[in-house]
């Protein structure tokens, strides 16, 4: 049955490497390769927490590590293999600013749940803004991470491939490489 599951994932890889030759889409394989369900086995639980009922800042926690590794699997993935460059392209891409900018690219194309979920995040106090965030970016980017938290959590991957699909991705250059 895994061979089976295999193949027709690698099939599916497969057309969208027609899609975008050279780049298979890094939304779609990190999501496929869904790290809640082999956690939860080692972590000795056998349910998922319910995400209907965490807390926004919760979720937001969840949402940073999911946006965080996906940004890392996509700069990788698009050539930085150079340290130095790839943290400073990955802090720029996860910083509280360019996700508050994110979402307000976004923010239209939301569904009244996901709405809901995001504005949920973006008002709960969390008590501290870093230095380089302003108060709004920063409620802003916990919107945008409680968002990403809660549909991870639901196991709605190809939403989440949608959305993250539309984030600018750095070029390499020939110094960054």
């Amino acid at each position: 049955m895994a061979d089976l599951e295999k193949e027709a994932s690698d099939m599916e890889l497969a057309k969208i490497e027609q899609l975008e030759p050279g780049i298979t889409n890094d939304a779609y394989q990190f999501a496929n390769n869904n790290l809640l369900k082999e956690l939860l086995p080692m972590l000795g639980l056998e349910g998922e927490p319910d995400a209907d009922n965490l807390h926004p800042l919760v979720l937001a926690y969840l949402g940073d590590a999911v946006y965080e590794l996906f940004v890392r699997f996509g700069l990788v993935a698009r050539g930085f293999t150079r340290v130095g460059p790839l943290h400073q392209e990955a802090i720029n891409l996860v910083r509280a600013t360019c996700q508050a900018r994110f979402l307000h690219e976004i923010e239209g194309s939301l569904t009244e749940e996901e709405s809901r979920i995001m504005k949920r995040g973006r008002n709960a106090k969390s008590g501290h803004v870093p230095r380089s965030a302003e108060v709004v970016e920063y409620r802003w980017s916990t919107g945008f991470e409680s968002l990403i938290g809660y549909l991870y959590l639901k196991h709605r991957f190809e939403r989440l491939e949608e959305i993250l699909s539309h984030l600018t991705w750095p070029k390499p250059g020939l110094p960054g490489k």
